[in-house]
């Protein structure tokens, strides 16, 4: 940790090394560059191809449109071009490039560390580093109340009717960051809510009817098997693999039913 001045006002910098940021940032790195090499491999093609992309500016074009499409991975190649012919007719008859091996490592220095930026009069790192985490869950708990829970605007005009929408929308938070702290404390592979609305979505409750001779309706519900992926958050999660219990029900001929049966319900 150390201290930089900032519009005249001194700053502590905390340098932060993250092993998972690293790896993410490595894999995206590769990725990279693969993609911009495949890009060369194109722009070299239409070169040696009969009736391909020849002419120098139309060459520096696609050239200058690939490394602006890859931003500062450009910096790690050099590509070399022979031309032959004047003016108009100058036109490219071969293309190489190498890997600058100083720049890429010089990138790979760097993947996985980033700064911390603070105000506070704090001494201890680990201090600074819990002050950024408490940040982080409540950038994540705004982050869960705009888009998982989907409750941006509020189109309600009085108090009265603002209230009670926070009011569901803080329990409802309440169910959807426990459950995401429970599945990450087991190391789930995936805990985005809408990942797991969607893999929950697959259980159904489905209701049969049977109607006997003498007018009398006899219904049965019970929630379909889990599937696998959900079986495992089930698991995870000790919860029972079927929420809905088997029920059986019969309706008389001279009665009414005030909340009819709807076929297929999902699970909530």
């Amino acid at each position: 940790m150390g201290k930089v001045d900032m519009d005249g006002e001194s700053i502590k910098a905390l340098m932060v090394d993250s092993d998972a940021k690293g790896a993410k940032e490595r894999s995206m790195y590769e990725q990279a560059c693969k993609r911009y090499e495949e890009g060369l491999e194109a722009i070299k093609k239409g070169i040696l191809t009969k009736g391909g992309t020849k002419k120098r500016d139309t060459v520096n074009k696609r050239l200058g449109k690939l490394d602006k499409q890859y931003g500062a991975i450009r910096l790690s190649y050099n590509v070399t071009f022979t031309y032959e012919g004047t003016g108009k007719n100058e036109v490219a008859t071969s293309m190489t490039w190498e890997c600058r091996e100083d720049k890429a490592a010089q990138r790979r220095k760097f993947h996985g560390k980033y700064v911390l930026l603070t105000s506070l009069d704090e001494s201890k790192e680990l201090n600074i580093w819990k002050f950024y985490n408490v940040i982080r869950t409540v950038e994540e708990t705004f982050h869960v109340l705009k888009t998982d829970l989907d409750i941006r605007p509020v189109y309600h005009k009085s108090d009265n009717g603002i209230k009670p929408h926070l009011n569901l929308a803080i329990l409802a938070y309440w169910v959807v960051s426990v459950t995401k702290y429970r599945l990450k404390l087991k190391k789930h592979e995936n805990v985005r809510w809408d990942e797991i609305m969607r893999i929950a979505s697959t259980q159904v409750v489905v209701t049969a009817k049977v109607e006997t001779v003498d007018g009398l309706v006899i219904s049965i519900r019970q929630s379909t098997e889990a599937e696998s992926k959900l079986s495992a958050i089930y698991d995870l999660l000790y919860i029972n693999p079927k929420p809905l219990g088997k029920r059986k029900s019969m309706l008389h001929p001279n009665q009414t039913s005030k909340n009819p049966d709807i076929g297929n319900q999902g699970v909530t």
